[in-house]
């Protein structure tokens, strides 16, 4: 006849077992650190895609005034410290 054996099951895990006050203090202020830096990052994302638009919107302001400018002067150079005009040969206009 065979006995009814129970596997013996032995808990391995501590019991009422804490880390120090001052680990745990020094655990959260790391996550919490941890956690700070990476919402930054989450916002300077935003702050860089924002950048972009708009750098976007101001070269499509920049190219529409080279295009009136064009029109009123023809192919030219303009200073932009002073505004002076430079005229441009037929071969600096083509490249």
């Amino acid at each position: 006849m065979a006995k009814n054996k129970k596997a013996k099951i032995v808990d391995l895990s501590p019991k009422g077992k804490k880390i120090t006050e001052q680990e745990l203090t020094d655990l959260q202020k790391v996550a919490k650190s941890f956690e700070d830096h990476y919402r930054e990052l989450g916002v300077m994302e935003i702050r860089k895609h924002a950048l972009a638009h708009s750098v976007q919107a101001l070269q499509a302001s920049m190219n529409e005034m080279q295009v009136k400018l064009k029109e009123t002067y023809g192919n030219i150079d303009i200073d932009i410290s002073n505004g002076d005009i430079k005229e441009t040969t037929s071969a600096e206009a083509d490249s």
